[in-house]
C-alpha cells in the first residue's frame, strides 16, 4: 500500500482513490460473523463510505466515458471513410517512387489518372495501369489513391519518367 504523501497534491494516492487513510494495526484478531456483517450495514458512518465510494467509482466510469468520447472525436477527425466504384477515374500518389527529376520539390505528387478494375478489399483497389507504368503492381492501397477531379484551365496530366533499376 502506498502511503506516502506526494509533495504537490499533499496527500497520499491510496487517500485519493479510496477517499480514507488507512490505520496499520498489530495483533488484531478478525472475527468474520453473520452479526458483524450486519452491524457493518447498520452503522451510519459505513454506509456513508460505501456510499461514497459507489460515488467515485460511478465518477470514475463517467471520466472514462468521457475521455473515450474525446479520443474517438480526435482519432476521427483525421480518418475518412475513402472508395471508389468500379470506373471511377484515380490519381496515385508517387512518395513510393523513384522519379527522374531535376529537383525533388518539383516533382508531381500524383500521377494518373487510371480506372479502377476491382475492388479487392475496402482499403485496396486494382487498377487498370497503361504501358508506361507496366512496372508498376496493379493493386493498391487506399491511402496511396486520390480520387481524379480535373477543374477548369488544369492541364492534363504528364506521363513520368521511371529510373531503369526500378522494379515495383
Amino acid at each position: 500500500m502506498n502511503s506516502n504523501v506526494n509533495r504537490i497534491i499533499g496527500r497520499a494516492p491510496f487517500d485519493l482513490v479510496l477517499r480514507f487513510r488507512p490505520e496499520m494495526r498489530i495483533n488484531i484478531e478478525v472475527v468474520a460473523t453473520e452479526n458483524s456483517y450486519n452491524i457493518l450495514r447498520k452503522v451510519p458512518a459505513a454506509r456513508r463510505e460505501i456510499e461514497l465510494k459507489e460515488k467515485n467509482a460511478n465518477l470514475v466510469r463517467d471520466i472514462w466515458d468521457m475521455s473515450q468520447v474525446t479520443a474517438k472525436k480526435y482519432y476521427n477527425i483525421y480518418k475518412k471513410e475513402i472508395s471508389f466504384a468500379i470506373g471511377d477515374k484515380i490519381f496515385i500518389n508517387v512518395k513510393n517512387f523513384r522519379v527522374r527529376k531535376l529537383c525533388k520539390k518539383l516533382t508531381d505528387r500524383y500521377v494518373g489518372f487510371f480506372k479502377v478494375s476491382k475492388s479487392v478489399n475496402f482499403n485496396v483497389y486494382e487498377l487498370e495501369l497503361s504501358e508506361i507504368y507496366k512496372k508498376l503492381y496493379r493493386t493498391f492501397s487506399v491511402s496511396l489513391l486520390k480520387s481524379y477531379s480535373r477543374k477548369k484551365g488544369e492541364e492534363p496530366f504528364r506521363f513520368i519518367d521511371f529510373d531503369k533499376e526500378d522494379r515495383f
